[in-house]
């Protein structure tokens, strides 16, 4: 057998065991966006309940007082970034670089707090500081995670460490279109009141057992949940995203196994050929 056709038969096993590999990882990928999906369609409906809630109690509870609700005079903007730990899924992570660029253009003096190892390694490239990482959470991690993400935002957002607080996550709409979407959680008075039901309203309400104390669990839930869902569906988009890519290289294996198969048995025909015209040759000598 001659050295080209050698290198095709072992172009095709490669290709063949990649081929394996990529399709395997597309079936995990598509059984835990099954599960994501789940999990994003009822915390978007909670957190949308818990926005138009905020949006009507914070005005109809009068001019209390709350720590989160008041912008500090001191502190830097504070952009936490929910990555991914490894690659393999598009072009996911390099969507969230260019909305960390185009995001630190109108805030210089940004810090970051990154979810991902993968994105934790690219963003020390830029010219932003870090304030802390995190790998990325499995879905059973996904409450314990938040929860000490919060307590980080709460801290250094009452201590004048950060004077405002955004996300940056890819919003997951449908398993073919995730967008990315930077969103302000802090301070509260920035919220948009937009989404309020009008169908309702809590101006003549009365409060129980207090206003104060209806907003002292509401707006922790309000936070709680804002992060937990930005969380879940960057999970989802990032499950989306790696079963796009993994689906178009397994279809690009395939083809490269067919383009060199065909190529194999013309380079073995032309070899068959080819002795047979050296025999011939020969017999006639």
């Amino acid at each position: 057998m001659s050295t080209e056709l050698k290198d095709v038969r072992h172009r095709i096993a490669g290709t063949k065991q990649i081929r394996k590999v990529t399709s395997a990882l597309q079936m995990i990928a598509s059984a835990r966006l099954q599960q994501y999906r789940r999990d994003i369609g009822h915390s978007n409906a909670y957190r949308d309940t818990l926005r138009s809630l905020m949006s009507q109690a914070v005005p109809a509870a009068g001019d209390l007082k709350h720590p989160l609700l008041t912008t500090p005079e001191n502190g830097v903007p504070l952009l936490i970034v929910f990555g991914t730990d490894r690659g393999l899924c598009g072009g996911f992570n390099a969507d969230l670089l260019r909305g960390i660029q185009t995001f630190g253009h109108s805030h210089p003096d940004m810090q970051m707090l990154v979810i991902g190892t993968l994105m934790s390694r690219r963003v020390r490239r830029l010219p932003y500081p870090v304030m802390q990482s995190f790998p990325r959470p499995r879905r059973q991690e996904t409450e314990e995670t938040v929860d000490g993400l919060v307590e980080i935002l709460r801290e250094a957002f009452t201590t004048q460490t950060a004077r405002e607080v955004h996300m940056l996550y890819h919003h997951f709409r449908n398993p073919l279109e995730q967008i990315v979407t930077a969103e302000q959680i802090l301070p509260l008075s920035a919220l948009p009141t937009e989404q309020a039901d009008t169908g309702s309203h809590l101006g003549w309400a009365p409060f129980e057992p207090s206003a104060q104390a209806v907003l002292d669990w509401l707006i922790p839930e309000w936070l709680h949940r804002s992060v937990f869902n930005a969380c879940l569906n960057s999970l989802g988009s990032e499950a989306a995203s790696r079963q796009m890519a993994m689906t178009r290289a397994t279809d690009n294996a395939k083809t490269i196994i067919n383009e060199q198969s065909m190529l194999y048995r013309r380079l073995r025909q032309e070899s068959i050929t080819t002795e047979m015209l050296e025999l011939s040759g020969g017999n006639l000598l």
